[in-house]
């Protein structure tokens, strides 16, 4: 029976595979999917009905997203492959945020590996932010759609958390640490980022027109409201930390301002003003780092280690975000290699 299945799904696949469609179909296939209203409607379960297996996976809407994922490759690879690097306001655009990765998330059936792909998807949405800026077209209509974005994706994030606090093993409360420090230093270091290209793009504005510049930085705040919504070492209130748990966390934090400080050392960023300034911010991240690490040798001392850790927390969350950023001004070199290339083949063209 099961071959049989398996052999029929087989088929249908290829079937799909061997769909040609025409353009103007693909355009109302495309616009069929947008549109449809169970993207977003929320499941209200029946108190009559008994909860299953089937039920649960009505509400994970996994057969819906299967018919999708059907009619994506109705469409094509292609419109798959080309959503990946749309930006708001581009058509496929809503591919990407609606459609593509919702399936991802769909079969996805670990509670940490749910909330670390909410983490990502929250920081693409700033690195998208970060490329409209510095094309200066962040409009106030993209980027409240990415500021919806955003809060959903935290408050994804958050109930994520609940899940893992639901279980008090001292695994969980080290991985909720891990992806919580791992979000903020996201948050925190693209805001910082994204205050940079508005501040170079206003420094421009101001050059040319004299005048008060009126960019909007939504964005930013909402980012930053993002990171303070889950602040590091919650979990640990109420608990006390062993010295095993300090220790084990104290010996990964100092590697890590390792690693980051030999990675600052060797970047080699040609220095334009707004790198200069991302740089800047780099070290000052990485200053801050060796202090909170320094702040909990000291509670260490006094055998505090509840204190203690949550300062390593504090150290952890700004030399992730230092390495953040110096990966941001590497990738900004990068794009600047990229144009420069393009214009010399022009020219030479």
């Amino acid at each position: 029976m099961n071959n049989e299945q398996d052999d029929k799904l087989n088929k249908g696949v290829k079937e799909i595979r061997n769909v040609i469609m025409t353009g103007e179909e693909k355009k109302r296939m495309l616009e069929y999917i947008l549109n449809s209203s169970i993207l977003h409607q929320k499941h209200t379960r029946s108190p009559y009905v008994v909860y299953s297996f089937f039920q649960k996976i009505k509400e994970r809407k996994l057969v819906y997203y299967g018919l999708i994922s059907c009619l994506v490759l109705a469409l094509g690879g292609g419109t798959v492959s080309a959503s990946y690097g749309s930006l708001p306001g581009n058509m496929l655009y809503p591919v990407k945020v609606s459609v593509v990765e919702p399936i991802y998330s769909a079969f996805m059936f670990s509670t940490k590996a749910k909330a670390q792909y909410e983490s990502s998807l929250a920081e693409k949405r700033l690195i998208e932010a970060e490329t409209l800026a510095s094309q200066d077209k962040l409009d106030l209509l993209k980027e409240e759609k990415l500021n919806v974005l955003l809060q959903t994706h935290t408050n994804a994030l958050k109930k994520e958390i609940s899940k893992l606090r639901e279980d008090s093993s001292t695994d969980n409360e080290e991985t909720e640490d891990d992806i919580t420090i791992e979000f903020e230093a996201k948050m925190k270091a693209h805001a910082r980022i994204l205050n940079v290209i508005n501040e170079h793009e206003d420094n421009k504005e101001n050059e040319n027109n004299g005048g008060e510049s009126t960019r909007n930085k939504k964005i930013i705040k909402a980012a930053e409201n993002s990171a303070n919504s889950l602040r590091i070492g919650d979990n640990n209130k109420e608990k006390e930390t062993t010295s095993e748990q300090y220790q084990k966390r104290k010996k990964a934090v100092e590697s890590l301002i390792n690693k980051a400080v030999t990675d600052v050392k060797e970047s080699k960023i040609k220095k334009s003003r707004i790198k200069q300034k991302i740089f800047d911010n780099t070290h000052e991240r990485m200053n801050e780092a060796v202090k909170s690490l320094e702040r909990a040798y000291e509670d260490e001392r006094e055998e505090n280690y509840k204190e203690a850790y949550k300062k390593l927390l504090d150290s952890e969350s700004s030399a992730r975000e230092a390495r953040i950023l110096l990966k941001a001004g590497i990738r900004l070199d990068d794009e600047d290699d990229r144009e420069s290339e393009k214009r010399e083949g022009g020219e030479e063209d």
